[in-house]
Parts: C-alpha cells; sequence; structure tokens
C-alpha cells in the first residue's frame, strides 16, 4: 500500500442525483480509504463536468489539466488528503 486510494467512477442514477447518495458513497470510499491506511484519494473528472462542482465541494483539489485526454476531451485531476482513522 503506497497510501494513494482511487475512485474509478462514482455514478449516481439521475433521479437520485441532488438527494444526498452521492456524497454518501464519496464518503464511503474516503472512509474505506482511510481503513485501508490511504493518506490521499484521486479521482479523475470532466473538466466541464457538474462531477467537478461536486468535488470540489467535497474538499478536492485540481491537481492537473489533462488536456485532449479521455474520447479527445479535457479532464482534470484530483485529490483530497485524508485525515487518519488511526486512534491517537
Amino acid at each position: 500500500n503506497v497510501g494513494v486510494a482511487t475512485i474509478d467512477s462514482l455514478l449516481v442514477h439521475y433521479e437520485l442525483q441532488r438527494k444526498g447518495v452521492g456524497s454518501q458513497l464519496l464518503q464511503m470510499a474516503e472512509e474505506k480509504a482511510k481503513d485501508a491506511n490511504c493518506h490521499i484519494i484521486r479521482l479523475e473528472t470532466g473538466d466541464d463536468w457538474a462531477a467537478k462542482k461536486f468535488y470540489e465541494k467535497h474538499g478536492y483539489t485540481q491537481r492537473a489539466e489533462l488536456k485532449n485526454y479521455y474520447g479527445k476531451r479535457d479532464f482534470v485531476l484530483m485529490d483530497k488528503v485524508l485525515e487518519s482513522n488511526a486512534a491517537v
């Protein structure tokens, strides 16, 4: 374990969007990452997607631009530093 977790995809059916489901899934992913002793969680998302604002709202920071990436569209690399679940 190198301490970096990756979210490959987090999709919420359109009928369930804006009801807290995505936030709950993201929180669960972050907790799993912390339980695995990861200190950073990273992901890629479309530069012009609503998901980018969703992740920013949850404390993720853009680290890099991925120009002309998947399907020749612009994406961004985002990450968040996680607080440890370890007992103090």
